[in-house]
């Protein structure tokens, strides 16, 4: 997004100005329908897909992917089933919210939460100079959150996979996108702002829809 900022202003204020609930399509690689919705929750955010009738999470670099195409890639029209696979998007959005909202950290997640602590404590991630002190302060409070066990379960094994993925596809992990995993898939707003919680979705959802 900087980088657009930078060297194509017009392109930028256009992206500003999207509505809260856009959406846009383009031809799949593959013959059914897939729909990748971005949901926006306070802090939150999510990228879930659709395809063969199942949604499923999936992360920020898989959904770029995905969505990848040239400027001048035709725009299709709203498919007939564009409802049905934003509601499977929404369904599923809405039941892993509640899961990790009333599943904290048992014994069985304890290791991936161990995993998570190992990559944190990692010299060439403690000594990364470009963190900034929000980035800083938010590692604190994924470390608290850590040593306490209020972190879900599946939140420990969906960020130990990132991790996991990460490291196999560049053979590191970067600390940027450490921090993005992270940021993707732990709600600090949860613990400070418990107001915002599933029950408030209606009022508070921003979501993109891309076909």
């Amino acid at each position: 997004m900087r980088e657009i900022r930078d060297t194509n202003p017009a392109l930028f204020d256009k992206i500003k100005k999207l509505p809260k609930q856009a959406r846009s399509g383009k031809r799949s690689k593959k013959n059914e329908n897939q729909m990748i919705t971005f949901f926006r929750l306070g802090n939150l955010k999510k990228f879930y897909l659709y395809e063969e009738c199942k949604s499923q999470e999936i992360n920020f670099f898989d959904a770029m992917n995905l969505m990848e195409c040239k400027s001048d890639a035709l725009r299709l029209p709203v498919p007939n089933d564009y409802f049905e696979m934003l509601n499977i998007n929404k369904n599923k959005f809405r039941q892993d919210m509640t899961e990790n909202s009333d599943a904290p950290v048992k014994k069985g997640g304890k290791s991936n939460a161990d995993f998570i602590e190992r990559i944190l404590r990692n010299c060439s991630f403690k000594d990364y100079k470009k963190f900034t002190e929000s980035d800083e302060a938010f590692f604190d409070k994924v470390r608290l959150m850590l040593a306490s066990g209020v972190l879900a379960k599946k939140t420990t094994q969906i960020i130990k996979k990132d991790f996991e993925k990460l490291a196999a596809n560049e053979n590191t992990l970067d600390p940027m996108k450490i921090l993005y995993i992270l940021r993707t898939h732990i709600r600090e707003m949860g613990i400070e702002r418990p107001e915002q919680s599933v029950s408030y979705l209606k009022e508070k959802l921003f979501y993109l829809n891309i076909f």
